[in-house]
């Protein structure tokens, strides 16, 4: 398979290996890895963001690094209904990586919270290093959005040795 160069997917795709590896493996910040993606700072989430499509409803954040420095949180807001070539996508890069990133989930739950985690997780596992790539779509139960002009979902990505 290839990655696409287009499309939704490429963009997630091209914020993944230029924002989160670059953060994870290397130590960079958010403010660092941001200036190459052209990305602007949303004062309100302290989140640094760029467009994805042709809709200003759209975007890309990636958030500053947490209390987990080997962690990179991205939330996406896209197209309602829009996930497949996002989730197409994360599928072809974890099979292209080296070591091979396995799906180890693809399940869904309605928490307390009465919010729907469709979850999908991709995981290499030793016994002193995992990696992992996580992508939760963010649901009303019945399926129907969060928001009404957009759907929801959290990108995660880890490395960590023990």
């Amino acid at each position: 398979p290839t990655l696409p160069t287009t499309g939704d997917g490429a963009a997630v795709l091209s914020v993944l290996t230029r924002a989160c590896l670059p953060m994870v493996r290397e130590g960079k910040t958010v403010e660092e890895v941001s200036k190459d993606l052209g990305m602007r700072r949303d004062r309100r989430s302290g989140s640094y963001q760029v467009g994805l499509g042709g809709d200003r409803n759209y975007t890309i954040s990636v958030l500053p690094k947490g209390a987990n420095d080997n962690v990179c949180n991205v939330q996406i807001d896209y197209a309602v209904g829009g996930e497949q070539p996002i989730i197409e996508a994360l599928n072809i890069w974890a099979f292209l990586q080296e070591p091979r990133l396995r799906l180890q989930r693809n399940d869904f739950a309605v928490g307390p919270d009465n919010i729907k985690r469709v979850t999908m997780a991709w995981e290499h596992f030793t016994e002193s290093e995992s990696t992992g790539l996580v992508f939760v779509q963010l649901k009303n139960p019945d399926d129907t959005p969060l928001e009404r002009r957009y759907d929801q979902a959290t990108l995660l990505y880890s490395e960590r040795s023990f």
